[in-house]
């Protein structure tokens, strides 16, 4: 029996359905597909990005030049916001860092006194000569860490201050603000870019202090080799320019890094609650997605780390790069040393000394170079958010102290009277308090119950 078919076909339908008859006639029966060995791969995830974040590209679009102008100018934003918000936790912070590094200095001026004197034949009597030096060394070193953790504690106390002055500025201009403000073209970009430079606040005392900390300690080892010899200065900055170089360059590296993985992270951060969560748990398992959303985990998951994977190389190579030029020059100043010391224009102690200054030196430029890098994104954003300051507060209308008074005239509320035509006086004459409880020929008089 043959049902019939009053559906329309497609061209493609047709040719289908006379290939399979042609088949069926010349096999005798239609040959069924295989079934599938495994389930169907779903499509893999999307490529998301966030192409409207400012200052997006900050990092590697960068000049040392730029970095330059834009670390000091970050530093005064700093200062000036912490001046504002606690005067005595800032002074704290920048006589301890004064006293740190002068301590450092200090430190390192009686290590190379002593040296001399501990290279003598006679241990004892070295030491007899060497201990009013090496006394001085540990005082100045324990006042250095002292002034560290005293100003670490001003910083405790001081980041949060920032934090809270700079998010309660942002929320009263932004109530102040009249309300055409908001239609401003880019109003809410910048904003938001603000907004970013205010959570931002909560770390921009502790970073800056260990930036300036850096510089004060590479500025406390230079002055002790230039102390020793003028000549180790050129070679100190010869075996600094290569490490502080490769640092910037894999500064950039890590930035690159951090920015192609940025959606990826953020998209596998959301999905990680929807996986894990109890209020979603059973819907999971009812509609069967636990292989489906598994499978687009773990593609987020591949996604970063191949790329951090892809970052591996180019970082090996730039500090390998830059670690062979500084230990190149860092050779090149044993060398000078060597040749001082020969010439006997340098003692041997006093050469050990200068070896120490010069791992001071290089440990205080790795912190420059960390802590300038953050310090670089924390003035693109401070400026977006002083910027951002002033522009609202041009917007705001200026209001006087001054109270409206009321006027002098008074008002009162009288009945409405009615008048005759060209006659001033009132038909009906309301009575007055005095004639109150009196009949008046107008009132309207009830009779007694006795009389109804």
């Amino acid at each position: 029996m043959k049902w019939p078919f009053t559906g329309g076909r497609t061209p493609a339908a047709s040719g289908s359905d006379s290939g399979a008859a042609a088949a069926t006639a010349a096999g005798g029966a239609m040959s069924v597909p295989a079934a599938r060995s495994a389930d169907p791969q779903p499509t893999p995830p999307p490529e998301l990005d966030y192409n409207g974040r400012k200052h997006r590209r900050a990092m590697d679009d960068a000049t040392l030049r730029d970095m330059a102008r834009r670390i000091p100018m970050a530093l005064a934003q700093t200062a000036r916001l912490a001046w504002s918000v606690d005067r005595r936790m800032a002074i704290t912070i920048l006589v301890c860092q004064l006293l740190s590094g002068l301590g450092t200095a200090v430190m390192l001026t009686a290590v190379s006194q002593a040296m001399p004197l501990l290279a003598t034949t006679d241990p004892r009597a070295g030491l007899e000569m060497a201990w009013p030096a090496l006394t001085v060394a540990v005082i100045a070193m324990a006042t250095g860490a002292g002034m560290w953790i005293l100003a670490d504690w001003a910083t405790r106390r001081l980041n949060p201050k920032i934090a809270s002055a700079a998010d309660l500025t942002m929320v009263d201009l932004h109530m102040r603000a009249d309300l055409c403000a908001y239609d401003t073209e880019g109003f809410a970009d910048r904003s938001q870019a603000a907004e970013i430079g205010a959570m931002r606040a909560v770390d921009l005392a502790d970073d800056a202090k260990t930036l300036t900390n850096g510089f004060v300690q590479l500025v406390s080892a230079a002055t002790v080799l230039t102390s020793l010899h003028p000549l180790l200065l050129a070679v100190l900055l010869l075996s600094v320019i290569p490490r502080g170089m490769g640092g910037v360059i894999a500064a950039r590296i890590d930035y690159r890094v951090h920015d192609r993985t940025l959606s990826a992270r953020n998209v596998r951060g959301m999905m990680r609650w929807w996986l894990t969560t109890a209020e979603l748990a059973d819907e999971l398992r009812a509609n069967t997605m636990r292989s489906y959303l598994h499978y687009w985990y773990r593609a987020m998951c591949d996604r970063v780390e191949g790329r951090e994977l892809e970052g591996a190389r180019p970082y090996l190579l730039v500090t390998l790069l830059a670690a062979s030029l500084g230990g190149l020059f860092t050779l090149g100043m044993w060398v000078s040393l060597a040749a001082l010391v020969l010439a006997g224009s340098m003692t041997t102690a006093l050469a050990g000394s200068a070896i120490i200054a010069s791992q001071t030196a290089g440990r205080a430029l790795n912190s420059i170079v960390r802590y300038g890098a953050v310090m670089f994104h924390h003035g693109l954003y401070l400026s977006d958010y002083y910027e951002f300051i002033a522009e609202v507060r041009s917007m705001t209308t200026t209001r006087g102290s001054t109270q409206v008074r009321a006027p002098g005239r008074s008002a009162s509320k009288r009945p409405p009277t009615p008048t005759r035509a060209r006659t001033p006086r009132p038909c009906i004459r309301s009575p007055s308090p005095s004639t109150a409880g009196k009949s008046s020929p107008w009132s309207v008089r009830t009779a007694p119950a006795s009389q109804l």
